[in-house]
């Protein structure tokens, strides 16, 4: 296995690493349960997450470090640490320590390979959905009723036109948004970042066997 992960990487490996546990979310709705990439970033700049272990080009790689360090900074959040508190406690953690309090299930990177491996499939199915049509596949827009007799059409510049943004995320997971936002505003790119985002849930889902994952073969339940 590469040593340095993509963002996308360690967010999956720190997602797998805390649902893998004892884990329980801080109760404050400020408080993100698994951080995404601005959380991620925003941390860096205060110090509590290492800098990128390697850059390639433009692209930041990071490595086994990070994640521990992201897994502990949300176990201390758990137990209503602020970051101030946070940024203390990590600052100059020797390794065996900062490990300690990560608590990485015993057989964690044993199975990375395997987490990322089907994180990468999902990832691909959500690609392969965004090749379609964004305007047919996506978005449905409400039909605006008829004017009133004597009535002069309402100007459609101004007008919010109610529309529902339909994502697939899976073979058996669709989001559905309602917005009055352009459908213009979201390209193929915003597709795949929301389906990347929204990996660790599908991830949870198959673990709960709520769906199965794409390698699984369906079996049809028939009465």
């Amino acid at each position: 296995m590469d040593p340095f992960f993509s963002m996308a990487e360690l967010r999956t490996l720190v997602a797998r690493a805390l649902q893998d546990t004892d884990y329980v979310p801080a109760a404050s709705a400020r408080v993100r349960a698994v951080p995404d990439t601005r959380t991620i970033r925003y941390y860096t700049t205060l110090g509590l997450v290492d800098r990128p272990a390697e850059m390639r080009g433009r692209t930041a790689f990071y490595d086994e470090k990070h994640v521990m360090q992201l897994v502990a900074i949300k176990r201390l959040q758990a137990n209503n640490k602020t970051l101030s508190d946070i940024q203390q406690r990590l600052t100059g953690l020797p390794p065996k320590e900062l490990q300690s309090l990560a608590a990485l299930p015993n057989d964690f990177w044993k199975q990375a390979e395997s987490y990322l491996r089907e994180s990468h499939k999902q990832s691909a199915i959500a690609k392969k959905s965004t090749d379609v049509d964004a305007s047919d596949e996506f978005w449905s827009r409400t039909a605006a009723l008829p004017s009133a007799p004597g009535v002069p059409p309402e100007d459609s510049s101004a007008r919010e036109v109610s529309q529902t943004l339909r994502i697939n995320l899976h073979p058996q997971v669709q989001l559905s948004i309602d917005t009055t936002a352009s459908a213009e505003v979201v390209d193929a790119a915003s597709l795949r970042r929301l389906q990347s985002a929204a990996e660790s849930l599908i991830s949870e889902l198959v673990r709960q066997s709520l769906i199965v994952s794409p390698s699984t073969p369906r079996h049809d339940a028939r009465s």
